[in-house]
C-alpha cells in the first residue's frame, strides 16, 4: 500500500498545514504579493515597497520566488510549445497573493497569531481550529472571528512591508548625508 493511502486525513491536514505556515514565513513570496496586498497608504509607502521589496526581489529572487515565476512563465505557453507565453507583473505578485490566501485557511488561529509575535492564550478553543473551518462554518460567530482573523493577519502583513520599505528607505538617506558629512579617517590615520 503507498505511503500516501496509510496517511489519516489529520495528517494530511497537517502537512498542508507545514507548507502553508512555511509559504505565510517565506520572505520572497509575502514580498513578492506584498504590493497587490498593499492598500493604498499613499504614494510615498507604496513606491517604498516598489524600490525596496518588490524590484529586489525580481532582481535576485529568492529559490521560492524563482519557482513561482518560472512556473507561471511555463504555465503561459500556448499549447506547450516554448517560448509563446507572456506573463505579467500583476499576474505574477496576484498568483503570490493567492497563496498567501490559501495558506491563511489552512493553517490555525494559533499559527497566525505566532505568525504575528503573539503568544497569548486563545479564548473558547479557537487556538487550535483552523481558519478554513471557521470560513466554512454555519456559526456567524465563526465566520466573524475568521474575518477578524484573516484580515488582521493581512493588515499585519502589509503594515510589516510597509515599515521595512520605509526603514530601508531612511537609512539611505542616513547613509547619504553620512557620506557627505561624516569625517572618515583614511588609512594613513589622517
Amino acid at each position: 500500500m503507498p505511503e500516501e493511502e496509510k496517511r489519516t486525513p489529520e495528517q494530511k491536514r497537517n502537512d498542508e498545514r507545514k507548507v502553508a505556515l512555511h509559504n505565510l514565513k517565506d520572505r520572497g513570496i509575502t514580498d513578492l504579493a506584498a504590493p497587490y496586498l498593499l492598500r493604498k497608504t499613499g504614494e510615498y509607502v507604496e513606491s517604498a515597497v516598489h524600490d525596496f521589496k518588490y524590484l529586489p526581489l525580481i532582481s535576485s529572487p529568492t529559490k521560492s520566488t524563482y519557482s513561482l515565476i518560472a512556473g507561471r512563465l511555463l504555465d503561459s505557453r500556448e499549447d506547450g510549445e516554448r517560448y509563446t507565453g507572456s506573463v505579467s507583473e500583476s499576474y505574477i505578485r496576484k498568483k503570490a497573493s493567492e497563496i498567501i490566501d490559501e495558506s491563511l485557511g489552512r493553517v490555525t488561529v494559533n499559527d497566525i497569531l505566532k505568525l504575528m509575535g503573539s503568544e497569548e492564550k486563545i479564548k473558547d478553543g479557537y487556538g487550535k481550529k483552523y481558519l478554513s473551518d471557521l470560513r466554512e462554518s454555519e456559526n456567524e460567530e465563526d465566520k466573524k472571528i475568521f474575518d477578524k482573523v484573516a484580515n488582521g493577519y493581512l493588515e499585519y502583513l502589509n503594515d510589516i512591508k510597509d515599515a521595512e520599505a520605509l526603514s530601508i528607505r531612511a537609512g539611505l538617506h542616513r547613509g547619504g548625508l553620512e557620506e557627505i558629512l561624516v569625517e572618515r579617517k583614511t588609512q594613513n590615520g589622517g
